[in-house]
């Protein structure tokens, strides 16, 4: 099946970002994230449907989570962290109340 969609010029090149720091091209980061997102669903009729994942209840389940929605990276354009921590810091205590 073949979808056709239009994209901001914004939106694409994040796109292209994101796939490159995967080493991926778009065609194949687009198709992993609708794999991922589009799991069958088998739900009765009448059955509420569960919107929100549930709530993690250990910390292995908290890793795992993240793991899941791609969390672990996501500051990997914050290659030095103290020094990222630095400047937070800095432009919190510089600023206007």
């Amino acid at each position: 099946m073949i979808y056709s969609i239009n994209l901001s010029p914004e939106t694409e090149s994040a796109l292209e970002v994101k796939a490159s720091r995967l080493g991926m091209d778009v065609e194949g980061y687009l198709r992993q994230l609708i794999d991922k997102d589009a799991q069958p669903v088998n739900v009765q009729p009448g059955t509420p449907l569960e919107l929100s994942p549930p709530i993690p209840a250990s910390p292995s389940d908290i890793v795992a989570y993240w793991d899941k929605v791609d969390a672990f990276g996501a500051f990997s354009d914050a290659l030095d962290s103290s020094g990222l921590a630095r400047k937070l810091r800095t432009n919190a205590e510089n600023r206007a109340l």
